[in-house]
């Protein structure tokens, strides 16, 4: 060490035993506790650091089960997999994020932000708004989902989920307004359509969703639900053939529908 010669033609292994028990040699050692190591070396060491690279993988693997519309019991099972198929992994042995911190970064973390975005957005640009309400559940909700333009895309981006206690057209006007007050998004000069079922709480002439946005944007294009006017134009349409050809593709479609025998036979 440090161009140290030993001689070890009449002593041989004695005087390396006495080399690594002399001061200067202890003192060398010493010194060297403090230097990298050649594994050390090749470790670039200027990114983020461990718990940075945690929850990045955190996000990603919330936004991976929300995009495929998994089960968050997924995540009871997933981290343990990504360990399994990373072993060397110290990044993958640490991932500990199961079901219910999953549930709370997708809603408070990544649902908010996401949320925040779009309505900056809004704020800057024209858009469409769709609604619609639904009372599946115990609690009354009202979903928006708006339109826009952005880098040079149209979108189509869920924006709200608000719960209702009322169904009336006054209380899911206030509904409406009340969130785009609470977001700054100037509504009134931005929005330039209406899209909803054909519900007359939403689209009737009077004392409607319509009629009280109408009031505020006098020009906002309005469209009601096309599926349910495609089912409109349908059912009026079979009321114009004779009753036999529908009774026909009815009982067809039974005879066949619940007999995977029928179906292999035809």
């Amino acid at each position: 060490m440090y161009n140290k010669d030993i001689s070890i033609k009449n002593t041989g292994r004695l005087a390396l035993v006495r080399h690594q028990n002399s001061a200067m040699h202890m003192k060398l050692c010493k010194s060297q506790k403090n230097q990298e190591t050649l594994t050390d070396m090749t470790v670039f060491k200027g990114g983020p650091n461990q718990e940075t690279i945690l929850k990045t993988a955190d996000l990603h693997l919330a936004a991976f089960v929300t995009e495929h519309n998994l089960s968050y019991n997924v995540m009871e099972h997933l981290p343990a997999l990504i360990t399994k198929l990373a072993p060397d992994s110290e990044i993958a042995k640490k991932i500990k994020c199961s079901r219910t911190k999953r549930s709370c970064v997708i809603k408070n973390v990544i649902g908010n932000r996401h949320e925040e975005k779009i309505c900056e957005i809004l704020t800057r640009n024209k858009f469409s708004l769709i609604i619609g309400s639904t009372d599946r559940s115990c609690t009354k909700h009202l979903c928006l989902v708006c339109r826009y333009r952005h880098n040079n895309i149209i979108q189509d981006s869920f924006l709200a989920l608000l719960p209702i206690k009322e169904a009336k057209a006054e209380d899911l006007y206030k509904e409406i307004t009340n969130f785009f007050s609470l977001k700054k998004i100037p509504h009134q000069r931005n929005l330039i359509g209406f899209a909803s079922d054909g519900a007359n709480v939403m689209v009737r002439k009077h004392n409607s969703v319509v009629s009280r946005l109408k009031v505020d944007i006098p020009n906002a294009y309005v469209v009601k639900c096309i599926c349910h006017s495609f089912h409109l134009c349908a059912s009026y349409a079979c009321l114009k053939l004779p009753r036999g050809i529908e009774d026909l593709a009815h009982e067809i479609y039974t005879y066949f529908s619940n007999s995977p025998t029928r179906v292999e036979t035809f």
